[in-house]
């Protein structure tokens, strides 16, 4: 029985290297050991890039604050484990699909328990270990030693324990989450740009942390020794001390263990609830009835916000525009005397600013192809869509107003607070958000025209038409390559075609070939996707 539930664990946490998601089939054993390599180099490449962390906090190494240094990436290592893996936790141990078959069987919970339990402590091991291992490596450089060599591999598996039961613990709480609310997606969207922007803020902030830590070492170490003792204590038991590995230890072990108890007392409650319902009293309305296109335009909306993946693949650029935005806005002093100086140095180069401004949002933009695998997810389910009595060019339409929807309001905010932060004129700063906002539509109508010049409706996976697809790959390269061009024309014919007018040129071009592709679309396209 052990054997055959462990070996059905571990089987569903890799079939991804044995089973193609697009088709279903089995791969062959050569493209199982390319799948095998290509991860393999994925997670080199993140190992890779904390072990530049950890190079950038060799100051602490340097200044004798050996322990600091464990403190500081043993957190990482456990926060970055516990975000990689909560979400499968909660997926594979709380709202498995065979929950309920396995346990209408003769097996107790407590083995169904512990071998889901030992699914997520391989995956903790995983991210944790990305994140520990090229610490490790970077400080053996520096000191060597039994201790200073054993303790830290010791310590692998003993973060390893604490990441899966606090990883078990905040999986339960993502579940009650997920009973109450209907859309958790955008949730998940959120805290994973949240966890991607603590990263890219300490790593462009290295520098000014590790001087900081460098500078309160010893008032750092008399507070953790205080308010948390089991942090300084993994932090001086990585650098060799003995007793602290014992204590960090049985700190770890002992969270393990209650997690255990607790979750072994309430697993077969946790993963046969459906969450709890709200009672509601019935008010009697009248019912809102809504025209073909809005209720078309609210279907792809709700199609977009259902998919985590098609959120943060095809919608990273909404949540990038008004950061760039603010960011400008908050260097408004340095960008300003940038514009002086250009002014006065270089009055050419200044007057290239305003396209400048426009390539660059123009750019961000395409990170945002929303429309371009539209056509291809609505997949085996197209038939649902045709047996309406809507016409083909309405849902063509309706899939175009959302890209524009969604990408209107962050475009115009962020163009506006960056003319505002270069000191641009009115003029310039409206030309610059009608461009923009013209490339955009242009952007919006070219992704669906390529979906449906080559859908993929047989798709097993939606990550195949989102990541995968003709229509996502040509957009986002095609959109790069017209801007380029656009930029390259500009520049080039700079000396013929003051900045200005060359702003009011793109527009014109970019509404006329919105206009030509969208008749092309309603027209021609429609017809096409009739016969999908």
């Amino acid at each position: 029985m052990w054997k055959a539930l462990l070996k059905k664990q571990f089987l569903e946490l890799n079939t991804f290297y044995f089973t193609n998601r697009k088709t279903g089939e089995r791969r062959s054993k050569k493209g199982t050991a390319a799948m095998v390599a290509l991860y393999a180099l994925l997670f080199g490449v993140v190992g890779f890039a904390f072990y530049g962390m950890s190079m950038g906090m060799t100051g602490l190494l340097e200044s004798g604050l050996s322990w600091l240094y464990f403190v500081v990436m043993g957190v990482m290592a456990i926060f970055f484990g516990v975000f990689g893996s909560v979400f499968n936790t909660y997926a594979s141990l709380y709202r498995a699909k065979d929950n309920e078959m396995l346990l209408a069987m003769p097996i107790p919970p407590r083995a169904i328990l512990f071998t889901r339990m030992l699914g997520v402590m391989s995956m903790a091991l995983l991210y944790s270990g990305l994140v520990w291992i090229p610490a490790c490596i970077r400080y053996w450089i520096f000191k060597g030693g039994a201790a200073a060599v054993l303790n830290p591999v010791l310590l692998l598996f003993v973060n390893t324990l604490l990441v899966t039961a606090l990883t078990c613990l905040l999986g339960w709480v993502v579940a009650i989450v997920a009973g109450k609310f209907k859309n958790t997606k955008i949730l998940t969207m959120v805290l994973t740009m949240a966890f991607f922007g603590l990263y890219y803020y300490a790593s462009f902030n290295l520098q000014k942390i590790m001087n900081l830590l460098v500078a309160s070492g010893d008032r750092l170490a008399e507070t953790l020794k205080v308010s948390a003792p089991p942090l300084y204590a993994l932090g001086v038991a990585a650098n060799g001390n003995g007793k602290a590995m014992l204590l960090y230890s049985a700190c770890a072990v002992a969270v393990f263990v209650l997690c255990l108890l607790l979750m072994a007392k309430n697993f077969v409650r946790i993963v046969t609830s459906s969450g709890t319902v709200a009672k509601t009293k019935y008010i009697e309305r009248r019912a809102e009835q809504k025209s073909p296109a809005k209720a078309l335009f609210l279907r792809e909306l709700k199609v977009f916000t259902s998919s985590t993946t098609r959120m943060m693949n095809s919608g990273l650029g909404l949540l990038i525009l008004p950061v760039v935005g603010v960011v400008a806005l908050v260097k408004r002093g340095l960008l300003a005397e940038v514009m002086v100086l250009l002014r006065t140095e270089m009055p050419d180069l200044a007057g290239l600013v305003p396209g400048m401004v426009a390539l660059v949002l123009m750019l961000i933009v395409t990170t945002n192809a929303i429309s371009a695998p539209s056509v291809s997810l609505e997949g085996k389910n197209l038939w649902l869509i045709r047996s309406l009595p809507v016409d083909a060019a309405a849902v063509l339409k309706a899939k175009v107003r959302l890209h524009v929807a969604l990408n209107i309001l962050p475009l115009v905010v962020s163009a506006v607070l960056v003319s505002l932060a270069f000191g641009l004129e009115i003029a310039e700063t409206v030309m610059i958000v009608l461009t923009v906002t013209a490339y955009m539509c242009f952007f919006g109508v070219f992704g669906v025209t390529l979906d449906l010049a080559r859908p993929n409706l047989n798709w097993t996976n939606e990550v195949v038409p989102i990541k995968q697809g003709f229509a996502i790959t040509v957009a986002l390269f095609g959109g790069w390559g017209i801007v380029l061009a656009i930029g390259a024309a500009g520049y080039f014919l700079r000396s013929l075609v003051d900045p200005q007018s060359m702003l009011i040129a793109v527009f014109v071009l970019l509404v006329v070939a919105t206009r030509l592709l969208r008749a092309r679309l309603y027209t021609k396209g429609a017809e096409r996707f009739d016969t999908l």
